[in-house]
């Protein structure tokens, strides 16, 4: 037998003051005298043995009685095989508090329920325990032991967060919190959801867990899931069409599915949807884009009770025209480009440098770079093209007709693009066409079974890289890249290997050569990410002109103002998402009181499917992960608090040393009452 609160053994002292009473009494005595005692002295004996053992019976209840007593609030049990409460001296609490918990049961919402269980637990360990809270936000005001009356504030302002942890980052965060050398009980209070659970192993993981899985909800979600555009060339005033993709997570067909498209806080499109049963389907809204500038967009629907996944935001920026910056050691190129460009400048912002003229510091904002003929590219150029294209631009690079192969096979390389092994002399033809590709993106209106495409004299074909990641548009008769892009981080770099010179003429006079260069020049620059992802993107780079090295960025909407962390990056800032945000929406970037950009932030959808893995399933995955010692605790009708009580301690015995008490007093009255 062990007590959970030894301290109250103490009070067995209180043992002596019904002896001290007693012995007290036995000497008090009181003579009375008779004339004639003779006759009394047989009746007299009998009385004195009678009252003495009276007293000590008596006597004897009160001890019995104030023993069961101490006992009582000492909480005496019986350890179980699989109890070790005894032994611990902290507490720690995970209280899942993920989207999945808004559901309704039949108890009520699922947090309300998970705080209710975690009072209990609270209340069935002594006044002196400590606590560790723990929940998916992972609060700093959690990261330190809690007392009882503590912790009861803290549980009570818990509230569903947006942000959804593993069961592995929990077991880590425990036991980073109990530190080695610590025995702690911790208990698990989640709706078991099988979304959030990937393999884990955790080392010398010894204390208990205790897992107290919240009922089940089925509930009928929709949710819309991703959005895109297939269409990566925005020109304001014309049509577009935003793809996205929305689920049913029911096991009941979804009719009429209204979903709507909303731009800058206008309505653009209405759609109504039917989708069967655990089905995702693919569709498409149509608008016409409107004026340049930044561009906010949702997709939402009505559906509930899980309303966190009904809207998804996303944002981009519609730009009036395209900048091109032109540097050129050939003549006949910059005619050819000058002309294709510059003539349309609706569309088109061009400008043209020759090579070793100085260029502004400011050519970043150009979104095509276009390199031509240069005779050879230095390590230090490498570096500045390579940086230029991982921001967000474009870089088209046609080589000379005599070119230092190895300076840009450096380039190449460092791109993770191909090698060009040598130049090609005789005249050839193009030998394949990737129709696929964006640079030929409305170019044929057919497909032709036997094309005319395009001839040239001189040429540095492309050898493509294995998993480069690269994609030829014109192939030559020996699957050597013609024409290729490959995106590189944000931007990407587009080779021409065909060098425009005279004796290129059949190239560059060629049908193909205006629409396939035009959309090099339309499909330039960066699309950047439409949105973004709460809690599984830590930062985002934004490509901006910045006023100085000392600004001082902010990410505000209407009811938010954080200065977040951040970095100077060459051509912008790399900003990093702060964890106080926990709430969708878009969120505007301003470098002081100049909105230089903007962000969108979605909740993750991992908690959109309602599906949760059995008790002994998730026990399983636990012993999987290197946690030995688990129980169960599941909770039944209104006697949680004995279930801990049992399953953390063992059999309580407290209550039977309180009916052993009145049982004492009993006997005590029954004593004085009838025995004479």
């Amino acid at each position: 037998m062990s007590f959970l609160v030894p301290a109250f053994l103490w009070g067995l002292f209180a043992i002596a003051v019904p002896i001290i009473i007693h012995l007290f009494h036995f000497r008090r005595f009181k003579t009375v005298y008779f004339s004639n005692t003779m006759l009394l002295q047989n009746l007299q004996q009998e009385n004195r043995t009678r009252t003495r053992l009276k007293h000590w019976l008596i006597m004897l209840m009160r001890i019995l009685m104030l023993i069961a007593l101490v006992f009582a609030f000492a909480q005496p049990f019986i350890p179980s095989e699989s109890s070790q409460g005894s032994k611990r001296n902290v507490v720690a609490i995970y209280l899942d508090n993920s989207f999945s918990m808004e559901a309704e049961i039949e108890k009520g919402k699922k947090l309300d329920v998970a705080k209710e269980y975690a009072y209990e637990i609270v209340n069935s360990y002594p006044a002196d325990m400590q606590f560790y809270l723990i929940t998916n936000d992972f609060m700093p005001n959690h990261q330190r032991l809690l007392s009882q009356t503590d912790i009861k504030p803290e549980l009570a302002d818990i509230q569903v967060s947006s942000l959804s942890r593993s069961t592995g980052e929990i077991m880590q965060k425990a036991s980073a919190l109990a530190g080695k050398g610590t025995d702690m009980n911790l208990y698990l209070i989640t709706d078991c959801q099988a979304n959030q659970q990937k393999a884990f192993k955790i080392k010398d993981f010894n204390y208990h867990v205790f897992l107290v899985p919240i009922g089940n909800s089925i509930s009928n979600n929709i949710s819309i899931d991703s959005c895109w555009f297939e269409n990566p060339l925005k020109v304001p005033g014309k049509p577009e069409e935003i793809k996205f993709t929305i689920t049913n997570h029911s096991n009941e067909p979804g009719q009429n599915i209204p979903v709507r498209l909303l731009i800058n806080d206008t309505l653009k499109a209405v759609l109504e949807i039917n989708l069967e049963a655990l089905e995702t389907g693919t569709f498409g809204l149509s608008y016409t884009h409107s004026v340049p500038g930044i561009i906010r967009g949702r997709i939402e629907t009505e559906d509930f009770p899980v309303v966190f996944d009904n809207t998804l935001f996303f944002d981009y920026t519609l730009t009036p025209e395209t900048r091109i910056l032109h540097i050129y050691d050939g003549a006949a190129g910059q005619r050819y480009l000058s002309a294709l460009y510059g003539t349309d400048s609706e569309n088109m912002k061009y400008d043209a440098v020759r090579s070793g003229s100085e260029v502004s510091s400011e050519f970043r904002q150009n979104k095509l770079l276009i390199c031509d003929g240069l005779k050879s590219i230095s390590s230090g150029m490498t570096s500045q093209l390579i940086d230029y294209v991982k921001t967000g631009h474009s870089l088209l690079l046609i080589p000379g007709k005599e070119i230092d192969i190895h300076s840009y096979n450096n380039l190449m390389k460092e791109a993770g693009f191909g090698v060009i092994q040598y130049a090609e002399t005789s005249k050839k033809k193009i030998a394949a066409v990737n129709y696929k590709h964006y640079l030929f993106r409305e170019v044929f209106g057919k497909l032709e079974q036997n094309p005319d495409l395009p001839a040239y004299a001189y040429a540095y074909p492309l050898q493509l890289f294995s998993n480069s990641g690269a994609d030829a548009a014109l192939n030559d008769e020996r699957g050597r890249a013609i024409v290729a892009s490959k995106p590189l981080e944000s931007g990407k770099i587009i080779y021409c290997a065909v060098p425009l010179i005279l004796e290129n003429e059949g190239f560059i006079k060629h049908p193909v050569f205006v629409p396939l260069f035009y959309n090099m020049a339309l499909y330039s620059g960066a699309s950047g990410a439409l949105y973004h992802v709460m809690g599984s993107e830590s930062s985002f780079d934004l490509y901006t002109l910045i006023s100085n090295n000392n600004s001082v960025f902010h990410l505000r909407d209407s009811v938010t103002d954080i200065i977040p962390g951040f970095r100077i990056i060459p051509g912008g800032v790399k900003i990093t998402i702060p964890a106080e945000i926990d709430h969708s929406g878009h969120f505007g970037i301003t470098d002081g009181d100049k909105q230089i950009g903007t962000i969108s932030l979605n909740y993750s959808r991992s908690e959109s499917k309602q599906e949760v893995l059995t008790s002994s399933a998730y026990c399983d995955m636990l012993k999987d992960a290197g946690v030995n010692n688990i129980s169960i605790i599941e909770p039944s009708g209104s006697n949680f608090r004995n279930q801990v009580i049992s399953q953390s301690f063992g059999i309580m015995l407290w209550k039977f040393f309180v009916i052993a008490a009145l049982l004492f007093i009993l006997c005590e009255i029954l004593i004085v009452r009838f025995m004479k």
